[in-house]
């Protein structure tokens, strides 16, 4: 059997096309998410020193949520992608839906906990803060915790059905969604919120807004189900004829 070792190093033309056309829409729609949230942080924190800490906790405490929700996504856009490859899309719809129900019970008995117990989650970030000041602290972030508590349900729905769409290869139309209204509906309406009421449950009101319409544009475009046309490979690779198609064992 011949290897293909030394001439695999060779740059491929097509292959490269194919990592800019499908990775480079999905690094620029997660960077410029990243750097809208930034923006928003920076926002929340020309209202004063509290409302950027609070954030800043609600947000550190959210990370219970987001990560494992995050590997969700990625397996979910793994498992699509597969099985798009083997031209299997209803395989693609059951693997996305699994992953929905498992990630929202998740997030729903996290959810709970941020409501009722969140004394629970706050507790470790008492070390170094004066009581007067912990006090007020806390009160602010139990209620940021429950704008979290609603919005993880949503993120949900963001994660997993972006995820499908990603691994159909539809990145630029999540890029572009992600993009726009991360803008239109969260950091904008964000600064004149700031600007003009000083008020740190209006920005946060407007990200709960901006993570809601995003998981139901998703959702709304996973149900139409145009990605199950999509191919990242349209083609299947051949065997090469060095090798057997189906191994044999000579006797």
């Amino acid at each position: 059997v011949k290897s293909a070792t030394l001439s695999g190093w060779r740059f491929d033309g097509e292959l490269f096309y194919r990592l800019i056309r499908y990775g480079l829409p999905n690094g620029i729609q997660f960077m410029l998410d990243v750097c809208a949230f930034a923006v928003f942080v920076m926002l929340v924190g020309r209202i004063n020193k509290s409302a950027l800490t609070a954030t800043s906790m609600a947000f550190s405490i959210n990370t219970l949520a987001f990560m494992p929700m995050l590997g969700f996504g990625m397996a979910v856009t793994i498992l699509v992608g597969q099985s798009l490859g083997r031209n299997e899309p209803a395989t693609a719809v059951r693997s996305t839906w699994s992953a929905f129900y498992l990630t929202y019970i998740y997030m729903t008995i996290l959810a709970l906990c941020y409501w009722l117990f969140p004394q629970i989650f706050i507790y470790p970030y008492r070390v170094g803060i004066t009581d007067s000041d912990f006090a007020a602290l806390e009160k602010m972030v139990r209620n940021l915790l429950l704008f979290v508590a609603f919005y993880c349900l949503f993120d949900t729905g963001n994660i997993v059905f972006s995820g499908a769409l990603k691994g159909a290869g539809d990145t630029r139309f999540v890029m572009v969604i992600t993009v726009v209204l991360s803008w239109v509906v969260m950091v904008l309406p964000s600064f004149f919120a700031v600007r003009n009421a000083k008020s740190l449950y209006w920005p946060w009101s407007f990200a709960t807004a901006y993570v809601c319409i995003l998981a139901l544009v998703f959702l709304f475009r996973f149900l139409t189900g145009k990605w199950k046309n999509m191919r990242v490979i349209e083609t299947a690779p051949k065997v090469p004829p060095e090798l057997p198609e189906v191994p044999t064992v000579g006797i």
